[in-house]
């Protein structure tokens, strides 16, 4: 990929390895509330990619941030200040949803140790959603296999219901009868076809 080769090898090993001793990947479900506001939609529930890591040396986050910043990777930088006043300000960086974490995986993936088997499922996860436009009952299994990967206590069940509710629904009359499950995106570029 471009953005790969602005970076050396030693750059991309570091990356891995601060990314592997501090970061976190993460399957998040989360409420689609543009289709809340829609009558007839049954894909009220959506998992988006993201990449965590906090740690509070500054200098290290703003080389882990301007390294992928030179590989063309957006990522948010927040801080957050702790309850007890002799602990250091945390820095939190984020790269959240399906583009940016597309961007940053190849440049993690390559050398990391511990995150490969997590960063793998969520590399074929986008995969997935990229060759099938509509969730199905793979994008559920996909994030039972992540979530036992973490060893994550997971969402709730009632979390997980919905989920899989909105992984398995039916065609509705929505969208002319193409089914609940079409993105904002697909139908605004036109992919599902006039609308």
């Amino acid at each position: 990929m471009d953005n790969q080769q602005t970076l050396s090898d030693a750059e991309k090993g570091w990356l891995a390895g601060f990314f592997d001793g501090e970061g976190c990947v993460g399957m998040n479900i989360s409420g689609n509330h543009s289709a809340m506001k829609k009558k007839n939609t049954r894909r009220l529930t959506i998992m988006v990619p993201r990449l965590l890591l906090g740690n509070t040396d500054y200098p290290s986050i703003m080389k882990y941030v301007e390294l992928l910043k030179r590989a063309d990777v957006g990522v948010h930088l927040a801080t957050k200040k702790r309850g007890n006043p002799k602990h250091k300000q945390i820095y939190l960086t984020t790269i959240n949803g399906h583009k940016r974490c597309k961007k940053a995986i190849p440049i993690l993936i390559e050398y990391s140790i511990t995150k490969k088997a997590q960063l793998e499922v969520l590399t074929r996860w986008i995969k997935h959603r990229e060759e099938t436009y509509h969730y199905s009952i793979k994008d559920y299994e996909m994030y039972m296999e992540w979530s036992r990967l973490v060893n994550a206590k997971g969402p709730n069940d009632l979390t997980l219901k919905r989920l899989y509710d909105s992984c398995t629904a039916e065609l509705s009359p929505f969208y002319g009868g193409r089914g609940s499950w079409e993105s904002r995106r697909m139908v605004k570029s036109g992919l599902c076809g006039n609308v």
